[in-house]
């Protein structure tokens, strides 16, 4: 009888303690660049918070190191970079804390300032760890894609942006 009262309490107390984490994929796509990188930024929700995931990573090769990076981001920075994204003259730049964003010729260069390789892979002959940030470049193109996911997301969860 005790040990099903004490398991009993266990799953119980496991049951209470648990967090429920749901993640759905909101945009994904590749870069069209020589280190091509796949792009992904996700909803997750944790208890009753929100929050916003953006995780990358880019293929290896011959050139190239394989890297995996993944940052937490809200809805009012991820509101600004689609805005952003969205406002961008040819020629023009923008930056903030959270990424800055480079306008030439057809295509935008990305740089993600919060984040940081994951893959706990060494690099150079002294075996420091790789400590790159999250750069991309978009197309034309892929923008209108892109944002074209992101609007619908706003408008599904009815996000008022100033």
């Amino acid at each position: 009888m005790k040990s099903f009262l004490l398991s009993l309490a266990l799953i119980l107390t496991f049951s209470v303690f648990s967090q429920s984490v749901t993640t759905t994929k909101i945009v994904a796509f590749q870069t069209l660049e020589n280190n091509s990188k796949s792009i992904e930024i996700a909803k997750r929700i944790q208890d009753e918070r929100e929050s916003y995931v953006l995780k990358a990573k880019n293929k290896t090769s011959k050139e190239y190191v394989s890297c995996k990076w993944k940052t937490e981001i809200s809805i009012n920075e991820l509101t600004l970079f689609a805005e952003m994204l969205k406002e961008l003259n040819l020629g023009d730049s923008y930056e903030s804390n959270l990424f800055d964003l480079y306008s030439r010729k057809n295509k935008i260069k990305v740089k993600f300032k919060k984040t940081k390789c994951i893959s706990d892979h060494k690099v150079f002959y002294f075996q420091e760890s790789c400590n790159r940030s999250l750069n991309f470049i978009i197309y034309q193109q892929q923008i209108e894609g892109i944002l074209g996911e992101l609007d619908s997301m706003f408008l599904k969860d009815h996000v008022a942006v100033k």
